[in-house]
């Protein structure tokens, strides 16, 4: 009887909090510095014009967007009490926001703002946001290592 009530608690979705911002970090972190060197992302990111960028910040929040509902919301119990709108404003914005640090901090730390963006800020914008797109996959991703 106790391990049916421990499954049904174990089920449920808990609400965002600080340990899932941290654990968004890591997640963050490890794809994205796994993403930073690998085929060629930084020289292809600087040849994207502002129309590629549009796209991958677009496909970057969809992808996120059905990550989050299906990781996240779906398994939410009572979705009169926690629409899916706030559900996901929440955990969108902060997730992006970790990746973007993750991102910047990586580009600063491996001196690739000199190294490939020559220390221009749009040509560091434009391997941010490259960079971004993994590290927001892998920050939203770390839900699924909660249970285990």
């Amino acid at each position: 009887m106790n391990d049916m009530v421990a499954k049904k608690e174990n089920d449920k979705i808990e609400h965002f909090s600080s340990s899932d911002i941290i654990i968004s970090f890591y997640g963050a972190f490890l794809i994205a510095a796994a993403f930073l060197f690998k085929g060629n992302l930084l020289l292809i990111s600087q040849k994207l014009d502002n129309l590629h960028l549009a796209l991958i910040l677009f496909v970057n929040l969809l992808i996120l967007s059905v990550e989050i509902y299906y990781m996240g919301y779906s398994k939410v119990k009572n979705k009169k009490q926690r629409p899916f709108a706030q559900f996901l404003i929440k955990r969108i914005t902060t997730t992006y926001l970790v990746s973007l640090i993750v991102s910047i901090t990586l580009v600063l730390l491996y001196n690739i703002d000199h190294i490939i963006a020559n220390g221009t800020y749009y040509n560091i914008a434009k391997i941010v946001i490259c960079v971004s797109f993994p590290a927001s996959i892998g920050a939203t991703a770390t839900d699924l290592f909660k249970k285990f």
